[in-house]
């Protein structure tokens, strides 16, 4: 064999090679667009779990649950009550007795177990869509 058949073969097999891996990275990555519908998704997590810790911090103040989320900007250190970072919109909150309460919000992708990130109650895997989480409000403690 010759140099440049050598050459030639191995400038073949190279780009198999190269060709081969971007099309496997097309299989595993994910587009721009859903990467920043997943970090819009986890954004809406964290904004839901900052409402949860101001709704728990005004229920063991007043031993009572808020009306509204709006009333937090003025009994919490939340300067405002965070809203969906693509609509604006606040993220629905409603009483469900006067002990739990649920936020709900839109979610762009589903998540599973395995992709859900943790939050100081749990993992929070959610289906596309609108979602509600469930919470209770703190046990009361017994002032002295």
């Amino acid at each position: 064999m010759n140099p440049s058949t050598v050459t030639k073969r191995l400038a073949i097999a190279a780009s198999a090679v190269v060709i081969a891996s971007l099309i496997g990275a097309a299989f595993v990555l994910e587009s721009p667009m859903t990467q920043r519908q997943r970090r819009l998704d986890e954004r809406r997590l964290r904004d839901i779990q900052s409402i949860v810790r101001s709704v728990q911090s005004y229920a063991e103040k007043h031993n009572a649950l808020p009306k509204d989320i709006a009333v937090l900007e003025e009994e919490t250190e939340m300067r405002r009550p965070p809203a969906d970072p693509v609509t604006n919109m606040p993220y629905e909150y409603k009483t469900l007795n006067e002990s739990s309460f649920e936020l709900c919000a839109v979610f762009s992708l589903s998540s599973s177990y395995e992709s859900g990130r943790y939050y100081g109650d749990g993992y929070r895997a959610h289906a596309a869509g609108k979602q509600c989480f469930k919470y209770n409000k703190p046990a009361s403690r017994n002032k002295e």
